[in-house]
C-alpha cells in the first residue's frame, strides 16, 4: 500500500490498522457501486425513481477518518521525531 511505499512515519500498528481499513473501504465502495448501478438500471427501466446515495456518505466518512488519523500520526512522528527502523 502507498502508506508503506512512501515510508509514512507512523507505528507499524496504526500503518497497517489504516491500510486494512482503506482496503475494506475500497471493497465496500466498489460492491455499493456495482448494486446500486443495477438498482437504478432496475429503476429506469421500470420507470421507478433512483435510489439515494446510500453507503456514498459513509465510505466518505470512513475516507475522511482514515485521513484524519493518518494525518495525526504524521503530525506526531515529525513532532517526535524520525520513526526508527525505516532505514
Amino acid at each position: 500500500m502507498a502508506l508503506e511505499t512512501v515510508r509514512v512515519p507512523a507505528a507499524d500498528g496504526l500503518r497497517t490498522s489504516l491500510s486494512v481499513a482503506v482496503v475494506l473501504l475500497g471493497v465496500i465502495a466498489a460492491l455499493h457501486g456495482w448494486r446500486s448501478w443495477a438498482r437504478s438500471e432496475s429503476a429506469l427501466r421500470h420507470r421507478r425513481p433512483l435510489s439515494g446515495p446510500g453507503l456514498g456518505l459513509l465510505v466518505g466518512l470512513g475516507v475522511a477518518a482514515v485521513g484524519l488519523v493518518l494525518g495525526i500520526g504524521l503530525v506526531a512522528g515529525l513532532v517526535a521525531g524520525p520513526a526508527s527502523g525505516h532505514g
